[in-house]
């Protein structure tokens, strides 16, 4: 089964690749149990005792991807973002929800006056695999849906993103 699933996300590189597709498919659940064992211990070596309890899975402009949510050993709640990159699986980022109180003064001083922190309905602090973060707050708009502001923190530097994040 794992070698199945490692197959599977290689030719759907390369398949993607020689047809010049860059789209991203819709994120189908993963059962745990078919999680490549790679990943899990990707998953492993960056937050050591992490609990998988839920995974989805997607093609991101032919890159295989999948996001495992789970545990620490704190029993906080966090995301890994993984790709299927150079024949291995690797977490980009570890995301998890904060409050507008855990928003560095200097993201906060970032934002625009129609996206503060304590106005968001949901943060997500995004720690990058090179150490930068990136904070992504999601306000609700009069017609239900959601605009999202993101803001890099790159040490003590936080600027103001124009486009959305791509690890």
């Amino acid at each position: 089964m794992i070698r199945t699933a490692s197959l599977i996300a290689a030719a759907s590189f390369i398949v993607a690749a020689c047809s010049g597709n860059v789209e991203t498919t819709p994120k189908e659940d993963l059962a745990l149990a078919d999680i490549p064992a790679e990943a899990l211990a990707s998953a492993q070596a960056a937050i050591p005792g992490f609990t998988p309890e839920s995974a989805e899975s997607e093609t991101r402009n032919g890159t295989p991807y999948i996001d495992i949510e789970g545990a620490r050993p704190d029993g906080a709640t966090v995301e890994l973002d993984m790709r299927f990159i150079d024949g291995a699986w690797e977490v980009v980022e570890i995301q998890r929800d904060i409050s507008a109180d855990e928003v560095p003064q200097s993201v906060r001083a970032a934002l625009p006056d129609s996206a503060k922190a304590k106005d968001a309905a949901r943060i997500i602090e995004s720690i990058q695999n090179d150490g930068r973060v990136v904070f992504e707050f999601y306000h609700r708009q009069s017609d239900g849906s959601n605009a999202k502001t993101e803001v890099l923190l790159d040490g003590e530097t936080a600027t103001l993103l124009d486009e959305e994040w791509e690890h």
